[in-house]
C-alpha cells in the first residue's frame, strides 16, 4: 500500500460522529438511572476537545454549533461523563476500526511494537525539566503500541495503557493475549524486549511469530538460553526487516505532534482515556482516508462493546 496522507486533524465531524456512534451507541448501566446523553456523544465531544485543543467551557460552546439539532451537555457533566469512559471499550475500539483497515489493505506480515509516554497533570515541571530529573517526574501514562506495517503506511493494531514506568514487556504481553496475529508475521522490537527470555518462547511457541529482535552475547558470558539464541539467530538473519522500525517511531511522533503529547488533568483515569482516544482517532482518520463506504461495515454491526 502507498503512503497514504491522512487528515488528522480535518476529520469529518458528521462521519467521525457516525462512526462513534455505531462502535459505542448508547451503553445502558445494569443500575440507577438510564443516562440522558448518548455515550456515543461523550466520545465525540472528547474527540473534538483533542482535535481543536479546547477547554471544557470551550467544548460546551463549540459543540452547540456543531451538534445543532441535539441537546448539548454543559462542560461539567462532560468531564464528568468523560471521566466514566470505560478504557476497555477504548482499546476495544482501536482494535475492532484495524482490524477494518487490515480487511481493506489485505494480508500483514510486519508488526512493530514500541512504548511511550504522555505527560499529564505537572505538565508545566515536564517543559523544563530535563536529564535525570525529567526521568523522576511520575505524571506519565507508560503506553504500549503495537501496530502494522503495509508499505509506507503503520496503523495502531492495540494500545495498552499502564502507570508511570510500567513495565512495556508486561505491557506487550497483555496485548498479546487480546489480540490475534497470523502466524509467521515478522514482530518488529528494540533491545528491551530481547531481554525477557519468557517473551522469547512467547512469541516463538505459542504464538509462533518470528521476532526481529536485537539480542547480543555479553562481553563475558555467550547466550546460553534456547529461546534466546534463536531470537538471535533471527535478528542476525533478518537485519533488513529491523530496519523498518523506525515507522513506529513516526506514527508516535505524527500522533502527538497533531493531538498533542500532554493533557492538563490531575485525573489519571481520565488521562488515560485522552491517550487511547488520540489513537481511537488516528485510526478513524485513516478509515475515512481510505473512503471506506461505512454502511457496508456496519451494515451488520458487531455487538456492542
Amino acid at each position: 500500500m502507498r503512503g497514504i496522507k491522512i487528515e488528522l486533524k480535518r476529520i469529518d465531524l458528521t462521519k467521525l460522529l457516525h462512526i462513534l456512534d455505531q462502535l459505542i451507541g448508547n451503553r445502558k448501566n445494569k443500575r440507577g438511572r438510564p443516562p440522558i446523553y448518548k455515550e456515543s456523544l461523550i466520545y465525540f465531544a472528547l474527540a473534538v476537545k483533542l482535535l481543536f485543543k479546547l477547554s471544557w467551557r470551550d467544548l460546551e460552546y463549540n459543540l452547540s454549533f456543531i451538534l445543532k439539532d441535539q441537546k448539548i451537555p454543559d462542560h461539567t457533566t462532560l468531564f464528568y461523563r468523560a471521566n466514566q469512559i470505560d478504557r476497555e471499550t477504548l482499546q476495544k475500539c482501536i482494535i475492532y476500526i484495524s482490524i477494518q483497515i487490515i480487511a481493506k489493505v489485505g494480508k500483514i506480515d510486519k508488526l512493530i511494537v514500541d512504548g511511550t509516554g504522555f505527560g499529564y497533570n505537572d505538565t508545566y515541571r515536564l517543559m523544563w525539566e530535563r536529564g535525570k530529573r525529567l526521568k523522576e517526574v511520575k505524571s506519565h501514562i507508560k503506553t504500549e503500541v503495537l501496530a502494522f506495517v503495509k508499505g509506507k503506511t503503520t496503523v495502531p493494531i492495540a494500545v495498552k495503557v499502564g502507570e508511570p514506568y510500567s513495565d512495556e514487556r508486561k505491557l506487550f504481553k497483555e496485548i498479546l493475549k487480546e489480540t490475534s496475529l497470523d502466524e509467521g508475521s515478522y514482530i518488529i522490537g528494540d533491545r528491551l524486549y530481547g531481554m525477557d527470555s519468557q517473551l522469547a518462547k512467547l512469541l516463538l511457541e505459542e504464538y509462533k511469530l518470528t521476532p526481529v529482535i536485537p539480542v547480543k552475547d555479553g562481553i563475558r558470558k555467550r547466550i546460553r538460553d534456547p529461546y534466546m539464541r534463536k531470537l538471535k539467530e533471527i535478528y542476525e538473519d533478518n537485519k533488513e526487516v529491523y530496519r523498518e522500525r523506525y515507522k513506529i517511531e513516526q506514527l508516535i511522533g505524527k500522533i502527538k505532534n497533531v493531538y498533542g503529547d500532554r493533557d492538563n488533568t490531575k485525573s489519571y483515569n481520565l488521562a488515560c482515556v485522552f491517550v487511547l482516544m488520540r489513537f481511537l482517532l488516528y485510526n478513524i482518520a485513516l478509515l475515512i482516508t481510505l473512503f471506506i463506504l461505512l454502511h457496508r461495515f456496519f451494515k451488520q454491526a458487531p455487538t456492542r462493546y
